[in-house]
């Protein structure tokens, strides 16, 4: 468990500037797209995460099945969290009003755009991670 410590404080810090900051300082105002910024460091806390979790399987591994397998579970997380999203805007608008603020989704575009910002976000700590383990050993 303490291995998943620091992903996971990492994925509730990201959490909580999402929500609560950027709110309290209308950065979504400002900076309209800035949830997907959001989502790519979310799709590589993600990626963090299941290195973290499959790192005895991932060591005997070739480079695209590392790949593969990290950006196929960050991409199941981020479907997941758009399903919420879209759970929540339409059974969550009246009655669960905290539940709505947290999970709001927009339209198609918006959902299309937060998937893919997270598989890049995978992509992204994929590569990192098979090109450099031996300097994120850090992270592990």
């Amino acid at each position: 468990m303490k291995k998943y410590l620091l992903p996971i404080l990492a994925a509730l810090v990201l959490f909580f500037i999402a929500t609560t900051v950027s709110e309290h300082f209308r950065i979504y105002s400002i900076f309209h797209s800035i949830d997907k910024l959001y989502h790519v460091i979310g799709g590589m806390i993600l990626g963090w995460f299941f290195m973290l979790t499959f790192q005895p399987e991932l060591k005997t591994m070739p480079v695209y099945k590392k790949v593969l397998l990290l950006v196929g579970c960050v991409s199941l997380i981020g479907i997941l969290w758009e399903l919420a999203e879209r759970a929540s805007s339409v059974y969550a608008i009246h009655r669960y009003t905290t539940l709505y603020h947290l999970f709001h989704g927009g339209d198609l575009n918006d959902t299309l755009g937060d998937l893919s910002a997270d598989i890049g976000g995978g992509i992204l700590f994929s590569f990192c991670y098979a090109s450099f383990a031996k300097c994120l050993s850090f992270f592990v």
